[in-house]
């Protein structure tokens, strides 16, 4: 069912393929750098995340899409709210608002990417 999908909708797939491998590295990376403090709240938000794609996935949920993309933009712009953003959460930024773009209009972008025969 899943590799179908894939085919019909190449963007969405990747997409959130994408986003789960980079929150997995994330986690690593913060639990190496800064131990256990955080690893409750970014199990949280893992667990949310995987609960949202297998749904997208397999359920082909129009909302859930829209709260994982909703998602994936307020983060964004909650790392610009900062008052001095440095130059790693100004990417961090940049990521989950692409993602979240990519997301929801994942339609507009496979009908662009699709050739016409």
């Amino acid at each position: 069912m899943a590799i179908n999908q894939f085919k019909e909708k190449p963007i969405l797939i990747s997409s959130l393929f994408i986003s789960f491998i980079i929150d997995i590295i994330l986690i690593l990376l913060v639990h190496i750098e800064i131990g256990n403090d955080h690893l409750p709240q970014q199990l949280l938000r893992l667990g949310f995340q995987i609960v949202c794609i297998l749904n997208i996935i397999f359920n082909k949920s129009n909302k859930v899409l829209f709260v994982l993309s909703a998602y994936h933009i307020i983060s964004g712009i909650v790392f610009f709210s900062k008052l001095y953003p440095n130059t790693l959460e100004k990417s961090f930024g940049i990521y989950h608002i692409i993602i979240g773009v990519m997301i929801y209009f994942h339609d507009w972008f496979d009908k662009k990417l699709t050739i016409k025969k």
